[in-house]
């Protein structure tokens, strides 16, 4: 009975109607985004069971035509997907070093924001116009490379996202950097989509918001209209700078 139940599964394993449909599984798996590296292990688990299966028939002396075929079949199945899952492994560390790398850039924007614009303090790092910092290239990988990120990698990741402005070179090519006036003459910056990323109030503004909720309430007692009070001519006399 053992043996029955064993060739039968073995045979509806080795079906290549099976294998065709598990096939367009792992196809559907492989193309949903963000939702790979989760679903592997899974889609690798179903092909380890019929190969499990094969071997454990072989091992009881059970073969039937194109066993070693369909067992080749399998173990080309795996092999990919453990190349699948090694290369997502490392396509989402990536992805964390990159998104780290952009918040780097955020924070050290915003905390060098006297060092941006003409009348920079200190060193000028570039300036900020319409929630976009213009950043010379030589001082962000400056501070990309000291922070321990490549540069190159960062910049391509910014603007494969969208995060940086992009030029296009005459030879077609692209440059992520761009080209703008600045201290009377044209300087080339990384323009970094600061307001895609950063929501931060106007300093100017806000600190025009504080001196207004710091100015006293002025309050209108009685005779008084617009906080001015009305002294009648016979009480004028008593005051002390008459």
């Amino acid at each position: 009975m053992e043996r029955f139940v064993v060739k039968a599964a073995i045979e509806k394993a080795l079906n290549k109607d099976t294998i065709e449909r598990l096939t367009q599984k792992l196809l559907a798996y492989q193309s949903r985004e963000n939702t790979r590296l989760p679903v592997l292990p899974a889609a690798l688990k179903d092909v380890n069971k019929p190969i499990e299966n094969i071997v454990s028939a072989i091992e009881q002396g059970i073969i039937i035509p194109a066993t070693k075929q369909r067992l080749d079949d399998w173990e080309e199945q795996r092999k990919a997907l453990e190349t699948n899952i090694l290369q997502e492994q490392m396509n989402a560390d990536t992805g964390d070093v990159n998104e780290n790398a952009t918040q780097y850039i955020v924070d050290w924007i915003l905390s060098n924001k006297d060092s941006f614009g003409e009348k920079a303090f200190g060193t000028c790092l570039g300036m900020i116009q319409n929630k976009n910092a213009y950043i010379f290239p030589s001082m962000l990988t400056q501070a990309l490379t000291k922070a321990g990120y490549s540069s190159r990698k960062t910049l391509k990741y910014l603007a494969d996202k969208g995060l940086i402005g992009v030029s296009v070179l005459k030879d077609g090519s692209t440059k992520n950097s761009v080209t703008k006036w600045f201290n009377n003459r044209n300087c080339r910056f990384v323009e970094f989509h600061l307001g895609d990323l950063a929501e931060e109030k106007d300093p100017l503004l806000e600190e025009e918001e504080i001196a207004e909720q710091m100015k006293p309430q002025q309050m209108n007692l009685p005779g008084m209209g617009d906080g001015w009070q009305t002294i009648p001519d016979e009480e004028a006399d008593k005051l002390p700078f008459n």
